[in-house]
């Protein structure tokens, strides 16, 4: 009882709703980091807190447990939890039963009807006064009677479908897909529902046998697949459960008996695999060879001799890493996610990558989540709001990372979309323009002739929207089947290894110059570096032309733009070989890419590398040529997201001019209201993607710029965030005053004597390493200073005579000088009032101002 905690019925509510902890786990890590979120958020010991959580059940009463059921001909359930205007659920049974707390399955009938939601009840059943909202409701409200709901889990996008429920041995009894509009359910269904939700959020991490002895390895990699074969058991969706392939394989081999791993394999090839798995490839029993990350649902392609079960992947690396400790399993497909330690090593062993997440070609959209397109984070100075913007950003791109307690990883994960261009961060400030945020002619100094040239430059806002638009085309690719878009690196090796192919039959390949003089490679380094010099030079060494240079200059020059002068070579890379040699080299690897890209099935007309350069994917989107695909594939796409930090201190009307209409949610490219507009000074048609998300941040204290326009108001969604007194780090003592309970003071008599508005943020409270003296000289005094605009009369009230005290000074005849005023009088007797700053204090004086700071 000292070092373990039971997780059981009266605890998993306690721990989710009291200490915001996700209960749900499958592995004994999983389970050890519930414990280590326990202990973090209290010093209780385990068997207390256990007694605790039994009482805090009694006391609250017997929790219900219920289904839910709506009718998709009379109720649009996707639209409502959409638009989160989702309040009701109509009864019509249970009423005197129905109670705040109780929790719901929620199940919608139709041709896919399943469960797609859990929700909580809110308020007793009453009797509705108004008609519901006529946007989601197809007709009148069947029932008057509803119980008030919010949704916890949201399946819209990913429901658990019939067959899957009544397939599960928990759920075989569950009351659904009945007539009526509310059953009883039992806790036991309510967690197994939580269970397979959980299964579904987590990433596993698979070993996989590409053919035997990984003979299909080459081929599955270029094409982007992974394949199963036993092409004899047909299309694998025709078997419910893995019993069921196992009785086939049996009869079509009776030789073997067992079957059991073969059909385990197909079976979690099929139903288990999901997008955004982790694949590892592997050879033999010791070596692992690639690796790449799940992106289609399963389909099946009859057209096919073997191998005709297929997922599409996104292949991410290739190679050979040899296992240091022991045997690989010989089977063709093992789920290892339950080996933490394990999938670690192999983390590290490969350099695996797992944080990209890919497009889904099933019906659902992987993609999309619980956060709106566009959120402001509004508060008082120091409430965590730009903080904050991290785990938001994440929880936009689906990052498992958001939801953990652990601020570096957020941070690690954080940095590395920045560096991919899926996350941007700007501030806004009163000089912030159009042309800043949006385009704007900008100058540009020719390197050449010194002169001044102008050009239509894209502002941050517009780059966005580009790399978002690039990530809708990549998804189009992937979903219509054609051959991913090949990386440098790819390209790269390839061009390498056909060079080292033909030096190894004694053949020096040969390339023109742009002189027409012949260059020949002499030799490729280990480093992947070539070799090459004039072919009739007698020089027995040449510098190296190495890797990094050519993708500079492939990076610049790697579409069907030529380069025309030579010069240009060295305004991009410094060429240590020749120029004319570096160029011959160049112009093969650029004739190869065509070859290349003839060989593995791409048009060599529409070559476009995996991973553009900022200034490439913005000319793409300037002219149009990834408005097909975000018609097609906006919703399914990965996210981008811009945070945008003190949003109100910029002028919103200058900053987004006419694009403040576009960044509407159903105004967005695609959707059914989707609106173009052309920009003034590139003159090109411009439209928001729907996969690009917008997070700002807004200090309500601010008051030095107009008030938050009216046009933003309504087009954004608003998240207060107040102080929060509920940090354990607050819940301690500093000069004998509990942090907790002097920072509500504080804002307790700031609210009396302002508002809401200028309250102070609980992270001046939080920070590591100052002390609570230095807070009040450096920041709590001089925030109020600029609060009361210098009325320390009132600072007084908030901080007491510890702080601010009546200056006393002895005048005399008067402090005036001789002057016939009306309110001399008035003026001499006016109090003055004296700052004590807490540097000044000793210890003890300053222990004496805050008890009387709490009237103690």
């Amino acid at each position: 009882p000292e070092h373990y905690f039971p997780i059981n019925g009266p605890a998993r509510p306690y721990l989710e709703e009291e200490l915001s902890i996700d209960t749900t786990f499958e592995t004994f890590s999983d389970y050890k980091n519930i414990l280590n979120q326990i202990k973090a958020k209290t010093a209780e010991p385990f068997y207390a807190l256990s007694y605790r959580a039994w009482k805090w059940n009694s006391e609250r009463g017997v929790r219900n447990y219920w289904v839910f059921q709506g009718n998709p001909k009379r109720f649009n359930f996707p639209e409502a939890v959409a638009a989160g205007s989702l309040h009701e659920w109509s009864v019509s049974a249970h009423k005197d039963s129905i109670k705040p707390g109780d929790k719901v399955i929620i199940w919608i009938g139709g041709t896919d009807d399943g469960i797609y939601a859990l929700a909580e009840v809110t308020t007793p059943p009453y009797d509705r006064k108004v008609q519901p909202d006529e946007k989601t409701w197809l007709g009148e409200a069947q029932f008057p009677i509803a119980a008030g709901i919010k949704i916890t889990h949201d399946l819209t996008n990913h429901p658990i479908l019939r067959a899957e429920v009544f397939s599960n041995a928990g759920l075989k009894n569950i009351n659904a897909g009945l007539q009526g509009t509310n059953f009883t359910a039992t806790e036991e269904q309510y967690e197994v529902i939580k269970a397979l939700i959980t299964k579904r959020t987590m990433k596993r991490y698979w070993l996989y046998a590409p053919g035997e002895k990984a003979n299909m390895w080459e081929q599955f990699y270029t094409k982007g697949i992974m394949c199963l074969g036993w092409s004899e058991l047909g299309d694998l969706r025709n078997y419910k459960d893995k019993e069921s392939i196992q009785m086939e394989l049996q009869q079509i081999n009776p030789k073997d008996s067992s079957q059991n791993n073969s059909a385990l394999a197909n079976f979690e090839f099929c139903h288990v695999l999901k997008p955004g798995d982790v694949v590892i490839a592997k050879k033999g029993v010791s070596t692992y060879i690639g690796y790449g990350i799940v992106s289609s649902d399963y389909f099946y392609d009859s057209s096919k001799d073997d191998f005709r079960s297929i997922r599409r992947v996104h292949w991410k690396k290739k190679g050979n890493w040899e296992e240091p400790d022991h045997r690989l399993v010989m089977k063709t497909l093992t789920d290892i996610t339950k080996y933490p330690d394990y999938v670690e090593k192999l983390k590290r062993l490969i350099a695996i990558d797992d944080l990209t997440y890919l497009p889904n070609e099933s019906r659902t959209h992987h993609f999309q989540n619980n956060q709106m397109l566009n959120t402001i984070l509004y508060g008082p100075p120091g409430t965590g709001k730009t903080y904050s913007t991290i785990q938001r950003a994440l929880e936009c791109l689906g990052d498992n990372a958001a939801g953990r307690d652990d601020r570096p990883l957020q941070h690690e994960r954080f940095d590395r979309y920045v560096q991919q261009g899926r996350i941007a961060f700007t501030t806004f400030h009163q000089s912030m323009s159009y042309e800043d945020f949006i385009e704007g002619i900008k100058p540009n100094s020719d390197a050449a002739s010194g002169a001044i040239q102008y050009h239509v430059a894209d502002g941050i806002f517009k780059q966005c929207c580009a790399r978002a638009a690039y990530l809708c085309h990549l998804a189009h690719i992937e979903l219509k089947g054609e051959k991913k878009p090949y990386t440098f690196d790819e390209l790269y090796e390839a061009f390498t290894d056909d060079l080292q192919q033909q030096l190894d039959k004694g053949i020096y390949p040969m390339f023109k110059s742009k002189t027409g003089k012949d260059t020949t490679v002499r030799e490729i380094k280990a480093s992947g570096s070539i070799i090459a010099r004039a072919a009739n030079s007698v020089a027995k060494s040449s510098a190296p032309l190495t890797k990094e240079n050519i993708q500079k200059l492939y990076d610049r020059f790697h579409t069907t733009e030529e380069i025309t002068h030579l010069d240009m070579v060295r305004e991009t890379v410094e060429v240590t070989p020749r120029i004319s040699e570096f160029y011959a080299i160049f112009k093969g690897f650029k004739e190869f890419e065509q070859r290349f890209a003839r060989e593995y099935d791409t048009n060599a007309d529409d070559i476009i590398a995996a991973e553009l350069p900022i200034e490439q994917v913005c000319k793409n989107f300037n002219e149009g040529v990834y408005t097909k695909a975000v018609l097609a594939q906006g919703d399914n796409a990965p996210p981008v997201v811009i945070i945008i930090d003190e949003i109100n201190r910029g002028n919103i009307s200058q900053i987004f001019g006419e694009l403040i209409t576009l960044i509407e949610t159903d105004k967005r490219l695609g959707r059914k209201e989707g609106l173009e507009i052309v920009l003034p000074y590139s003159k090109r048609r411009f439209g928001v993607p729907p996969n690009l998300y917008i997070i700002g941040t807004m200090n309500t204290a601010d008051r030095s710029v107009e008030a938050l326009d009216t046009a933003l108001r309504r087009r954004f969604s608003f998240t207060e965030m107040p102080p929060r007194y509920d940090f354990d780090a607050l819940n301690r003592e500093e000069y004998g005053v509990n942090l907790a309970a002097l920072l509500k003071t504080i804002n307790t008599r700031i609210e009396k004597l302002l508002d809401r508005d200028h309250l102070i943020g609980h992270s001046y409270f939080l920070d590591d390493g100052i002390d609570l003296k230095a807070t009040f000289q450096h920041k709590i005094i001089p925030l109020l200073q600029e609060y009361f605009f210098g009325d320390y009369g009132k600072i007084g009230l908030v901080l007491g005579s510890g702080f601010v005290q009546i200056e006393v000074v002895q005048h005399g005849k008067g402090i005036f000088a001789a002057f016939d005023y009306d309110d001399v009088q008035e003026l001499s007797e006016r109090r003055v009032y004296q700052l004590c700053w807490p540097e000044q204090m000793s210890t003890a004086a300053f222990e004496e101002a805050l008890v009387q700071l709490m009237n103690v």
